[in-house]
């Protein structure tokens, strides 16, 4: 025997959607994000285990040491002093460190940094305007020359 519920053996569905309550508190609503509003604004955090363990050995005291540095001074004694002694490399660092490094990127822009038009020209205006630039320059660019 099947044991019926409003009509309906078991495990049948009616078909019939349960309402639910989409109406949202006036508390929700002012703690929802704002259309663009990030949920996580600072991201997620950076781990850095191996930069904490550089800092915990670089700032120990030099054993022996008269003025009480700690390595990290010792450190920078020695780039310094590589520096002085001409090493491209430790002047670089040195460069980079109190300058900061030079901007290794270029951006390509139109007038006012917009947009580069894109200039639909035929073959030949195409070649022409190739040999203004090469005359322009200083090159030959005549290749009728060679005939």
């Amino acid at each position: 025997m099947t044991i019926r519920r409003h009509g309906l053996r078991t495990g049948q569905k009616t078909g019939i959607a349960k309402k639910r309550n989409t109406a949202i508190s006036p508390a929700m609503k002012a703690a929802q994000w704002k259309p663009g509003q990030s949920g996580n604004p600072s991201g997620r955090p950076h781990k850095t285990p191996f930069t904490a363990a550089l800092l915990r050995i670089v700032e120990k005291k030099i054993a022996n040491d008269p003025g009480g540095r700690v390595l990290l001074d010792g450190i920078a004694q020695q780039l310094v002093a590589k520096a002085s002694k001409g090493d491209l490399a430790s002047i670089r660092e040195l460069a980079d460190r109190i300058e900061g490094t030079p901007p290794r990127s270029i951006t390509l822009g139109g007038e006012g940094g917009g947009a580069i038009p894109f200039v639909n020209v035929s073959p030949a205006e195409n070649e022409k305007r190739i040999m203004e630039l090469l005359a322009k320059a200083g090159g030959a660019g005549d290749s009728d020359s060679a005939d």
